[in-house]
């Protein structure tokens, strides 16, 4: 039978479910995926043992999962009456409290999406040892990203992390989407959440040929600090986005 929420079968979405984080984080996000995607219609969702069917986890899990949504303020749930969709959000614009990439947000906001990647080890300019904590000269691999929403350049990110950090040395002809799988592929820890700064920005240099804007065009920068579940530094990531593709919002509760 194919699970409707990720249109695979429960056994094979169960071990992809197993590759990356926790199952309830996991099984939170393809939820969301779903409330996004409008599958469903009347902003009730079904009961917690057919969501564990369709997803292949646990009620437990499941369980978990709908509460990470509830302390987001995206759904209500309340016995008797089950789980509702709060239909005064727009999940799509929560980019900046999940740890979803720009091209899966641009997505969901009914892009048709493109990446452009460039990759290279250089030494650490004074603002890249900064963000890093390394010292001035120490071999960074960085790569910038290019996201394209219907073939127009949207999103400009620059991806960092010091060389010493890698277990193993990647090729820089080798493109890799996000520090997430970077560090999958070459360290043994894995990345636990992003301390993200948001400030305004006016576009000006190399940064309106990359978005194709003119110089003055207000931007929106992020700048991501990356960190382990112990607390460790592991990366960083500037984005700058023209706002007229993606919004964020933020719920306070």
């Amino acid at each position: 039978m194919v699970n409707p929420v990720s249109g695979i079968a429960p056994q094979a979405d169960s071990r992809l479910l197993r590759t990356r984080g926790s199952l309830a984080d996991l099984a939170q996000e393809r939820v969301l995926r779903s409330i996004i995607g409008g599958e469903y219609a009347d902003g009730r969702l079904p009961p917690e043992d057919q969501l564990a069917r369709q997803l292949g986890v646990s009620r437990t899990t499941i369980r978990a999962a709908l509460q990470g949504l509830e302390r987001a303020g995206l759904v209500t749930r309340r016995q008797g009456t089950g789980t509702v969709v709060n239909q005064h959000v727009d999940p799509a614009s929560l980019g900046l409290q999940r740890l979803a990439g720009f091209e899966d947000l641009l997505q969901e906001s009914g892009y048709r999406t493109d990446v452009r990647i460039l990759t290279d080890y250089v030494p650490a300019d004074p603002a890249l040892a900064a963000q890093l904590g390394v010292r001035v000269g120490d071999d960074c691999l960085v790569t910038t990203k290019t996201f394209l929403a219907d073939g127009k350049p949207a999103v400009f990110v620059t991806d960092a992390i010091a060389s010493a950090a890698l277990q193993t040395r990647p090729s820089p002809h080798r493109a890799v989407q996000n520090l997430y799988e970077l560090l999958d592929r070459h360290h043994s820890m894995r990345l636990d959440h992003s301390v993200v700064e948001i400030r305004p920005r006016a576009a000006e240099g190399d940064i309106c040929k990359h978005l194709d804007l003119p110089p003055g065009t207000p931007l929106l920068l992020l700048i991501e600090s990356h960190y382990t579940f112990e607390g460790n530094r592991m990366g960083s990531s500037v984005a700058e986005i023209n706002d007229q593709y993606l919004q964020f919002s933020v719920i306070r509760r």
